[in-house]
């Protein structure tokens, strides 16, 4: 048995675990799994050392070499060294497996033995190595889950998980030593986090720092967030000694196209994701049997119903593996697609009235109810916005931070709808499209509609004048939209009924893009202040009450409102006909609906008189 690690650290649960199997009347199998570098080894070492006193006729150890640069052992061979580890003469040992195992198992019969196989490739290589009878307990390590062994030959599964933030904390005092790890404790808590709490990684760094006892435990961690952390996590001239080659060896042991799935994880903006995500970066319809694989060599694991994660560590080798993949491109424009058009999708479904940018293409995925675009975007909205604020090519930035205005209005995230939007706009504005830089304006002034009114004048100005030079109608008239709500806020009632179409009524269209014009009699708003008047305007009386509303000849706007601002900002409590300008509640649904100058309305979902933003 090899040596028992003198700074072994944690693992309670799992020690507890392995004791409690000591007291089945059958042969106790255990299968230790986990990803490359979790310290399988090292569990199943301790416990043999811990427990040999109730194995009186000794312990066997076997490298079965399943994740190794050298040859995996065989059967034959590894039943041969067992056996010769039992005392059998070389000479003695029968050449056929069959009867070696049988010789193994007789053997076996009348002696309590505890047995290590460490590092096992996968079921039929450790089958031929299990007693038959009770008194022995048999200890594998694997990367394979080995479910089969647990399946057909009774194993109890011990999943090894990485450390806890306590547990990884007190590995790196017991290399460091407790006088230096104690007078930097949250450069001890960043350090482990950044080696993403495997005992590997944290073991790696804790020596690298241990050789240089005069380095700031906190430069280190600096070194390690800003440069190649998988570089640094290694020990030079020691091969084994490095989190790559640990990795490295996981992958070996994969078809290719396994191999290949596990590269393009490294596409992703987060290290969760779906089945459904993954095949989009394959370009396949179903990629179950490859994240079988995947998930079986721990190389993934899963993480709620439906979603699987990766380790950050993994997930960084991934991104490097991924540069050498010459269709990577086409498979991240597809990603970017996939999320895109199903943040739309999604979105379609919980804020219809809201204006978004059409776009060629259609979600794969389809949202029979709100409650699953909202679950839908509760998983993937933040690998949206992650992809919006870093996008190639630039134009989907913007297309993506358009596409999720909703969604920050929806939940009043104004931070990341900020942060998201100036990068759609900077990016907008390098690549000189309109209407993207018209939408990042809109998209901007709408934020600042639910801050602070002022600043979102300048941004809604600006893009009605880009939907302008871009023919963008529907823009145009949600530019308007907005800018009304603005003035009303401050209490501007005049400039807001200025801005407003007149006589017209509302027709709802699907995912806001374009209003369509039921009516051929209607008026354009006036301008907003500022703005050179291109035809001449006209005063007429709306068909609702007879009151004089501006209006121009332009015909398009005459679908969208169903009265004339005045009657319905008067209906719903937004001026009073004695004192002027009311104030209003900063809700969403800022209406109690009803009758406009004794007409009948049905109220929609998008009911201009809420005059919510647009």
């Amino acid at each position: 048995m090899p040596a028992d690690l003198a700074r072994f650290t944690g693992r309670e649960s799992c020690l507890d675990e392995l004791d409690a199997g000591l007291s089945a009347s059958t042969v106790v199998i255990t299968s230790i799994a986990g990803t490359a570098g979790v310290g399988k080894t090292a569990l199943a070492v301790h416990w043999a050392h811990r427990v040999r006193d109730k194995f009186p006729d000794g312990q066997l150890y076997l490298n079965l070499r399943g994740y190794d640069d050298a040859p995996a052992t065989t059967p034959a061979e590894a039943l041969t060294q067992l056996l010769r580890g039992l005392g059998v003469e070389p000479d003695q040992v029968p050449r056929e497996v069959d009867e070696q195992a049988s010789t193994y198992r007789s053997i076996l019969s009348t002696r309590r033995v505890l047995i290590l196989l460490d590092n096992a490739a996968s079921e039929d290589q450790v089958r031929p190595l299990l007693p038959g009878t009770p008194g022995c307990a048999v200890i594998v390590t694997s990367r394979n889950d080995l479910r089969g062994l647990t399946a057909l030959d009774d194993a109890r599964r011990v999943e090894l998980d990485l450390l806890t933030a306590d547990e990884a904390h007190a590995l790196i005092t017991r290399v460091l030593g407790a006088a230096r790890a104690d007078t930097e404790p949250e450069a001890v808590a960043d350090l482990a986090a950044l080696c993403g709490y495997l005992p590997l990684a944290i073991r790696i760094a804790a020596a690298n720092l241990a050789c240089r006892p005069h380095d700031r435990i906190a430069d280190a961690v600096a070194d390690l967030a800003q440069g190649n952390r998988l570089a640094q996590l290694s020990i030079s001239g020691d091969r084994r000694a490095a989190v790559t080659a640990a990795f490295e060896l996981s992958l070996k042991s994969l078809p290719d196209e396994a191999s290949l799935l596990f590269q393009r994880l490294g596409l992703l903006p987060r290290t969760d994701f779906t089945a459904h995500t993954a095949s989009v970066l394959m370009g396949v319809d179903d990629v179950r049997p490859l994240i079988s694989l995947l998930e079986s060599a721990s190389l993934i694991e899963p993480h709620t119903r439906g979603r699987f994660r990766v380790h950050d560590l993994l997930h960084l080798y991934a991104r490097e593996l991924v540069t050498s993949d010459e269709d990577a491109g086409q498979a991240g424009l597809r990603l970017l697609d996939h999320y895109l058009h199903t943040t739309d999708a999604a979105l379609d479904v919980l804020a219809p009235e809201m204006y978004r940018l059409c776009r060629d293409g259609t979600s794969a995925l389809s949202f029979g109810s709100k409650e699953a675009a909202l679950s839908w975007l509760d998983a993937e909205g933040e690998a949206v916005a992650i992809c919006a604020l870093r996008a190639e090519p630039p134009r989907y930035r913007w297309e993506l931070a358009d596409s999720l205005r909703r969604m920050w209005y929806l939940r009043q995230q104004f931070d990341r709808w900020h942060e998201t939007a100036s990068a759609g706009l900077l990016a907008a504005e390098q690549e000189n499209d309109l209407r993207g830089q018209a939408s990042m304006h809109l998209s901007l002034g709408t934020m600042h509609c639910e801050l602070d009114g002022r600043q979102g004048i300048g941004h809604l100005e600006t893009a009605f004048a880009l939907y302008e030079e871009a023919d963008d109608r529907a823009g145009q008239f949600h530019c308007l939209n907005n800018l009304s709500v603005v003035h009303l806020t401050l209490g501007r009632t005049q400039e807001a009924i200025g801005l407003l179409p007149t006589p017209c009524r509302w027709s709802t269209t699907t995912s806001g893009c374009q209003p369509s014009c039921t009516s051929t009699s209607g008026w354009r708003p006036r301008r907003p202040a500022g703005s050179p008047s291109r035809s001449r305007t006209t005063s007429r009386r709306g068909n609702c009450c007879g009151r004089p509303v501006a209006a121009s000849r332009t015909r398009w706007w005459s679908s969208l409102w169903p009265s004339c601002t005045w009657c319905w900002a008067i209906r719903c409590g937004r001026v009073s006909t004695r004192s002027g300008a009311r104030g209003w509640p900063r809700s969403p649904a800022r209406t109690r609906g009803g009758t406009c100058c004794s007409r009948s309305r049905r109220r929609s979902t998008a009911t201009p008189g809420a005059l919510s933003v647009l």
